[in-house]
């Protein structure tokens, strides 16, 4: 009976081992930055999202606000799960928290989408954005683009 139970106690004891693959091994932080804002004035928000709620109201996972005090803008995502993401951005030049748009839907204020180089007259597609997340940190570069 004793040789049964002292391997059972060990496994027992192995699996509350945290691993090397813990939790905190899923997590990274994401740091995106602005270079070159065409004002100083307002803020930029950025939001990151999963697929299912791209682009949908309320559906960002996280958002951030920072005030633009130069031309350049840093926003740091701490403790971000790995995982597929897109991210999105916006000028807000008047602080009214939106993105103004004109009578046919286009962006007034500078916008930026990741992996998005060039402007489209549409919204953008989530795979078209898509990032896979998996390191400890990923630095990001957006360009906000003015139609």
């Amino acid at each position: 009976m004793k040789k049964i139970i002292v391997p059972v106690l060990i496994l027992a004891l192995c699996s509350f081992t945290p691993s090397p693959h813990s939790e905190n091994s899923s997590k990274g932080k994401i740091v995106v930055t602005f270079e070159n804002l065409s004002e100083i004035k307002g803020y930029v928000e950025v939001s990151l999202y999963k697929k299912k709620k791209f682009l949908k109201k309320n559906g960002a996972i996280m958002t951030k606000r920072v005030p633009v005090k130069d031309k350049t803008v840093k926003v740091v995502f701490p403790e971000v799960p790995h995982g597929t993401y897109a991210i999105t951005s916006f000028h807000d030049l008047n602080n009214n928290d939106k993105v103004d748009r004109n009578l046919l839907g286009i962006p007034r204020e500078p916008v930026a989408v990741s992996k998005m180089k060039q402007k489209v007259l549409r919204k953008p597609k989530f795979n078209e954005a898509k990032l896979n997340f998996n390191k400890p940190e990923m630095v990001l570069e957006l360009q906000f683009m003015e139609y």
